[in-house]
């Protein structure tokens, strides 16, 4: 295992700079109420799942919202999990295998999103951003989390280091079709087909945080020749790795959801899912994540997470994966909660890097010195001060790149 000297000044807010929306703060607005509601109304058993310790007052709060979500309007088809291996788009159903479209802003509002009808007949979502002519460097997002996220300072990156960023979105979130029951090593299929069909030669691979499984099944299953370079950022290790170190609520949820999962997704399907779908009240989605923020967080994270740039990366990203229901989302926590299928030392390709915030409590730099210990030829990195929502700023996400692309240049 190789090892970089620590770099980064430590900050007195891990909120102080531009984030990307991520599973921490999902966890905080969103899981933190819903939590509550489950203690409190649904079956016994289930009272069993313990939230961090709250006000009477937030407590209170927090539930009369959930009550007031499990009411949707009588306009809203709640789609349930069974029912989400969704039909596309129109303009998805008539492509033939290997054919891409970009959207139509009505039913997709970002214009660098694209879809791509794969040989087992599903649909994968993409968005790109950067120069087309830019080296290709794939983005495999967390969880819950979306491709549809990197229009802000990575794009302004990708100009600047003449790279082009690729991020498809896994299945069920978007327009990529739902697929019950995949597989974490299944996945390199989906990119294999999806950068024949862009007609790349050569790429390299940053995972984050819920991606890390995926893009290391992808370092697996790619050539040398092919993959030139693969790097985890704030990645979730294997279970093997255990949660030492990892915040209590985020652990909470994530059993909560191994344990419930039904009332879980009922949970979200009643509130997020609700909103996302609500057609007759567009700013319904927006009014729900502020309130959600209110019982959650304090003043001065809420004056960040209420920004611009903050507001609308937390919108894109779920309205992308409760486009069609929770089922993708529990899905996601189900792959993530369980083995991934191979031991990381068969990971063939040497010199992967990793780096970690020193501070962050959702995915520990125990799970990534873990990894790094593993991987052959693995190359870890930890930023003094930084957590899970601060490494993702564009100082160092420009160097994460830039490493990666050094290889490429040699």
């Amino acid at each position: 295992m190789g090892d970089w000297q620590s770099s980064g000044e430590r900050e007195n807010s891990s909120l102080a700079v531009p984030i990307k929306y991520d599973m921490q703060i999902f966890v905080s607005a969103i899981m933190l109420p819903i939590l509550c509601f489950i203690r409190r109304s649904t079956a016994p058993a289930a009272r069993a799942v313990r939230p961090p310790r709250l006000t009477t007052t937030t407590t209170c709060r927090t539930v009369r919202q959930i009550q007031t979500w499990s009411n949707p309007p009588r306009q809203h088809r709640r789609q349930t999990p069974a029912a989400s291996s969704f039909s596309t788009s129109t303009t998805a159903k008539t492509n033939t295998p290997g054919k891409t479209t970009s959207d139509s802003k009505s039913s997709n509002p970002n214009p660098n999103s694209n879809i791509l009808r794969l040989p087992s007949g599903r649909t994968l979502e993409y968005h790109t951003y950067g120069p087309r002519t830019g080296f290709p460097v794939l983005y495999i997002h967390g969880t819950p989390d979306s491709g549809a996220t990197l229009s802000g300072f990575e794009t302004r990156l990708a100009h600047r280091l003449n790279l082009r960023w690729i991020a498809p979105e896994r299945p069920g979130i978007g327009e990529s079709t739902f697929s019950p029951g995949r597989s974490v090593l299944g996945y390199p299929a989906d990119i294999r087909a999806l950068i024949r069909h862009l007609g790349i030669e050569q790429f390299a691979i940053l995972g984050v945080s819920g991606g890390t499984g995926y893009a290391l099944a992808c370092a697996r299953a790619f050539s040398k020749e092919m993959l030139k370079g693969v790097g985890i950022c704030a990645g979730v290790g294997p279970v093997e790795a255990g949660f030492q170190g990892q915040n209590a609520l985020v652990s909470e949820v994530l059993t909560a959801w191994r344990e419930y999962p039904r009332e879980m997704a009922a949970a979200i399907d009643a509130s997020y899912v609700a909103a996302v779908q609500d057609a007759d009240d567009p700013g319904r989605l927006e009014r729900l994540w502020k309130e959600s923020l209110v019982s959650s967080f304090s003043a001065e994270d809420r004056h960040v997470l209420l920004s611009g740039d903050a507001m609308n990366s937390a919108l894109r990203v779920l309205r992308q994966v409760y486009k069609h229901g929770s089922a993708a989302h529990a899905e996601e926590v189900r792959l993530m909660t369980q083995p991934w299928g191979f031991r990381l030392e068969d990971v063939g390709f040497e010199g992967i890097r990793l780096w970690y915030g020193e501070l962050d409590t959702n995915t520990p730099p125990r799970m990534g010195r873990y990894m790094a210990e593993r991987l052959p030829g693995a190359l870890y990195r930890e930023f003094p001060g930084k957590s899970h929502y601060s490494i993702w700023c564009e100082e160092i996400v420009g160097e994460m790149v830039g490493e990666l692309l050094q290889r490429v240049q040699k």
